[in-house]
């Protein structure tokens, strides 16, 4: 096949062209599945619209069967004739939606045998019940109207003329009559019917057997035959009654099973529905499988020729980037297409040409940075000895002021013991500076008591001499006394110069620690002085501390700077060492590329780059 046409395009054309074919494939493959899709879709809504409104219909004819029913019941329990209008209303909604349903599937050709049969029979079912509510009314809807209301008051003039008379038997049998009346009409059976019918013939009987007057017989048996015409009656209506409610019951039978076979049939059509849906479908996914297997087909073979226009080249270039790979840079290439690949193709060449050219010149430049790189080696190993010497100092010297800093902590502690200890003897000498002033103050206090005691003394001395005196008035009567004032008055005169001998210590002993007092005042401010200078030592000792803990910090640091500054000189050494060998190993590499300028072989130089 003729390619000429498709080389002169672009590949982003080219690319595009295909792009676009394959998506108009698609696109009219997709317009008509889905024009398949639309016309399915119509058909199945409008069924399903159809068959849904008919599923709805035949639900409200449930429905409205279902409240039919319930007032039906309502009005057996209360009676009340509003339930009448209810079960018509429900009747003519029933009507109304089963009439729709028999158009809707006349419409569509299909039998509607079976919403005919609902209106006929709902309509039966309204007409038996309008009978059994006629029917009830007659009876009678409370127990004093219609039938029920003459039975009941035949029954009351019967109990009115018996209470007159004083029969014990009739009475007992009316009773009776009474009881079977109740539970007819509690039970609706027959057989109370014929039991009744029997308790009138027994009270008939007991009337005619009875005493009273021939008039009053006959009107108690003519009341007694009205109860039981009145009776008949009644019961006739509730046979009546039960006839039609039979026949409603009957009918309500006929009408549950047609709708329930509607409800049957809606859902067999909306299953039918699906199933056709579903074949159509199927035939539209065949259709469109078909035209997208032809689009895939025609996609395919235009593709490919898009892509064996875009692969030779692609190819050559290959061939041409796989012997620049093995180091051939004197392979040449030429393309025969002016697209992007043939562009490739030239500027491959070109840069080609400048790699051949760069490489000539880093083979000089790895010479160059292998003489640079073994004299960079030796200066970073002299740089590294240095500064290993330089980290011996310092560690030395660090030492040094680490013994220094030890020294200076023991002083300041030192200080700071001596100042505390200056403290405490200063605190102490005030202390008892107050003690002295206290203990003079005392002696004071003892001079004065004992200057008191001499007066005593003296004072007892001369009533000891009145006493002597009045005993040598008293002659042989007063001797004892007399010996007594003598001895009082020797214990006087002792007393006193006890006291003058204490009087002259305590003042002594004043002066002494008066003296003692102003000495330890004395002292104070030269005990705080101390305290103070030891203070400013201990400060000055902490400040030297801090100092030196400081210098020791730098020294610290400037030893891990040194360090460091000789981990980079070794590291420097072997980049250095290694830049060599890296470049021995470019040039190793450079030799591999194949190239018109290649004057020097592999061997010669390695052995220029070892020299080196």
């Amino acid at each position: 096949m003729n390619m000429s046409f498709i080389k002169n395009m672009k590949i982003g054309f080219k690319i595009g062209l295909s792009f676009t074919i394959v998506v108009l494939l698609f696109i009219v493959v997709i317009i008509q599945y889905q024009s398949s899709f639309i016309e399915i879709q119509r058909s199945y809504n409008k069924l399903l619209d159809e068959v849904e409104v008919k599923k709805s219909l035949s639900t409200d004819i449930e429905i409205s069967m279902l409240e039919a029913r319930r007032s039906e019941k309502d009005f057996f329990s209360r009676l009340e004739l509003i339930y009448l209008s209810n079960v018509e209303q429900s009747v003519k909604e029933i009507i109304t939606k089963a009439e729709l349903i028999k158009n809707i599937d006349k419409n569509n050709g299909v039998s509607y045998e079976s919403s005919a049969d609902i209106i006929k029979y709902i309509t039966t079912y309204k007409d038996l019940f309008i009978k059994v509510v006629d029917a009830y009314k007659v009876k009678g809807l409370s127990y004093d109207q219609g039938l029920q209301g003459e039975f009941r008051s035949a029954s009351h003039n019967i109990e009115a003329e018996l209470e007159k008379y004083n029969e014990e038997k009739i009475l007992i049998e009316y009773l009776n009559l009474r009881r079977n009346e109740k539970d007819y009409l509690l039970r609706k059976e027959e057989s109370y019917i014929k039991k009744v019918d029997s308790s009138i013939l027994e009270i008939k009987k007991s009337i005619e057997n009875s005493n009273l007057d021939s008039n009053i017989k006959n009107e108690l048996k003519t009341l007694i035959e009205l109860y039981r015409l009145k009776f008949k009656n009644l019961t006739d209506k509730d046979i009546e009654i039960e006839g039609y409610t039979a026949e409603l019951r009957s009918a309500v039978h006929q009408i549950e099973p047609i709708i329930a076979e509607i409800v049957s049939k809606t859902n067999i059509e909306m299953s039918s529905i699906s199933k056709d849906t579903e074949m159509m479908a199927k035939k539209s996914i065949d259709i469109a499988l078909i035209t997208g297997f032809i689009a895939v087909i025609l996609s395919i073979i235009f593709v490919v020729l898009i892509i064996l226009s875009i692969t030779r080249p692609v190819a050559k270039i290959l061939k041409f980037i796989k012997s620049y790979a093995l180091g051939d840079l004197t392979t040449k290439i030429s393309l025969d297409s002016s697209d992007e690949l043939g562009i490739i193709s030239q500027n491959l060449q070109g840069a080609i040409s400048t790699i051949h050219n760069t490489i000539i010149q880093v083979d000089s430049s790895s010479k160059n940075v292998s003489s640079g790189s073994s004299q960079l080696s030796d200066t970073a190993n002299q740089m590294s000895q240095g500064a290993s010497e330089q980290a011996s100092s310092i560690q030395e010297i660090s030492s040094s002021m680490e013994e220094m800093v030890s020294n200076i902590k023991r002083n300041a502690d030192n200080a700071s013991q001596t100042e505390k200890i200056a403290q405490k003897s200063a605190e102490n000498a005030k202390v008892g500076s107050e003690y002295v002033s206290q203990t003079v103050a005392a002696m004071k206090t003892i001079a004065e008591k004992i200057t008191i005691i001499e007066e005593i003394a003296r004072n007892t001395n001369l009533l000891a001499l009145n006493a002597s005196i009045e005993a040598a008035r008293a002659g042989e009567y007063g001797k004892g006394f007399a010996v007594v004032a003598s001895e009082v008055g020797k214990l006087a005169e002792r007393s006193k110069l006890a006291s003058a001998e204490i009087n002259i210590l305590a003042n002594d002993s004043v002066d002494v620690a008066d003296k003692a007092g102003k000495k330890i005042i004395d002292m104070i401010p030269d005990i705080q002085r101390t305290a103070e200078l030891i203070q400013e030592i201990s400060a000055s000792s902490h400040e030297q501390n801090s100092g030196a803990e400081q210098i020791n910090q730098a020294i610290m640091q400037l030893d891990k700077v040194i360090q460091q500054n000789a981990s980079v000189s070794e590291e420097s050494s072997s980049m250095a060492e290694e830049l060599n060998s890296q470049a021995i190993i470019l040039d190793e590499t450079i030799s591999f590329f194949k190239i018109d300028n290649n004057d020097l072989s592999i061997s010669n130089r390695l052995e220029l780059l070892k020299a080196n």
